[in-house]
């Protein structure tokens, strides 16, 4: 196989990587507005979506990864620990005619750039997970306390019936029902 052809195949995988790139930040994106909804199905929609999408984007890897492989074949021999050295599309670049290697170099920086959008939504989903875990342990604890001191913070179902302490270990005095008024 010449480098040219190796280099096609290779910006065709990186431009079928970028799309799928793409379409993750999407998914996690959707994923991270979709959570106020707190619906499972409509949660769990875009879990497996990102597992088929991630399954695609391994295979896309190992295409890519055997094609370089292919190509630094035709490198001449390096001083130094042989094998060592990992090719990369911009190591191929220098090697090509010209057209070849700006159409290799596009797609291997439209799939960088994708790749750091994915970055960053994962960066952003990770904070804001953090964020409400705190908040929510915070909330947990002042009510606790604040059930303890008053030996109960009340519940009651839809139909306005008391249901039994909220919490264990509280007290049997009445709780209050919140009607949602203000």
């Amino acid at each position: 196989m010449q480098l040219v052809e190796i280099a096609q195949r290779l910006a065709a995988s990186l431009d079928a990587s970028t799309a799928l790139l793409l379409q993750m930040t999407e998914g996690l994106r959707s994923r991270r507005t979709n959570w106020i909804s707190a619906r499972a199905s409509v949660l769990a929609e875009p879990a497996v979506a990102m597992g088929d999408l991630a399954a695609r984007l391994e295979q896309e890897e190992g295409k890519q990864r055997e094609l370089l492989d292919r190509a630094a074949q035709s490198f001449k021999p390096l001083t130094g620990a042989p094998g060592k050295r990992r090719i990369h599309a911009s190591d191929l670049c220098d090697q090509l005619p010209a057209f070849a290697a700006q159409r290799l170099q596009k797609s291997a920086d439209k799939a960088a750039m994708a790749s750091k959008a994915v970055r960053r939504e994962l960066a952003l989903g990770e904070r804001l997970l953090r964020f409400s875990q705190a908040a929510h342990e915070s909330l947990v604890a002042g009510v606790t306390v604040a059930a303890q001191s008053r030996d109960d913070v009340g519940s009651y179902d839809r139909n306005a019936r008391r249901v039994g302490a909220a919490l264990p270990s509280t007290g049997t005095r009445p709780g209050s029902l919140v009607d949602g008024r203000i």
